[in-house]
């Protein structure tokens, strides 16, 4: 619908059509640029937001396995749907562990919240050739195992005693009676 001005002049009212302007105040366009049409794929019906001459596309409700997020794209405000949280597909936990730095190796751990959100919490312990309790942040808690005969000791990753820590099959040292080689892993006596 055209909207027109309305001109007063000289006592003689004149309807004008105005180009370019259209009900509700929108430049008219040549073409709609559809900003997020993959957004729409997962809707179970959706509307169409004008944003001057783009249209993103708002979700009603979602299929089976997704759920109604709140989402923003040129300053717009719309609803798009995600895949549900599973700790099986979309939500899964490192199976590895990471260097972090010195003495401390990292790995993420992933679980579906209350709202179907995936929540990441990032756990530490110790590396091999260190023991103890690592902190929250992965800054302090493991020590490395202690040096005898000039010789530092190990440890397998996550040791938390120091009693875990030992000499490996093959290290040979030097003491006052004289050279040797261990024959097999020898751990500490503390």
């Amino acid at each position: 619908m055209k909207k027109f001005i309305l001109l007063l002049c000289a006592g003689v009212i004149a309807f004008c059509p105005v180009a370019g302007i259209t009900a509700g105040g929108d430049a008219e366009c040549e073409e709609e640029d559809e900003l997020n049409p993959e957004d729409k794929e997962n809707c179970e019906g959706y509307d169409k937001i004008r944003n001057e001459c783009d249209v993103i596309f708002s979700c009603r409700s979602c299929g089976a396995g997704y759920v109604l997020t709140e989402s923003q794209l040129a300053g717009v405000t719309y609803n798009v749907c995600v895949e549900k949280c599973n700790t099986s597909t979309n939500c899964i936990s490192d199976t590895t562990w990471t260097n972090a730095q010195t003495g401390y190796l990292s790995t993420t751990l992933r679980t579906c919240g209350t709202d179907e959100e995936c929540v990441e919490r990032i756990t530490y312990q110790c590396a091999a050739g260190y023991y103890g309790t690592a902190n929250s942040s992965g800054t302090s808690g493991c020590s490395r195992c202690p040096q005898q005969d000039g010789v530092y000791g190990t440890s397998n990753a996550g040791a938390t005693s120091n009693t875990q820590c030992f000499k490996p099959q093959g290290t040979s040292g030097r003491d006052s009676g004289g050279a040797y080689r261990f024959v097999k892993n020898t751990y500490y006596c503390y």
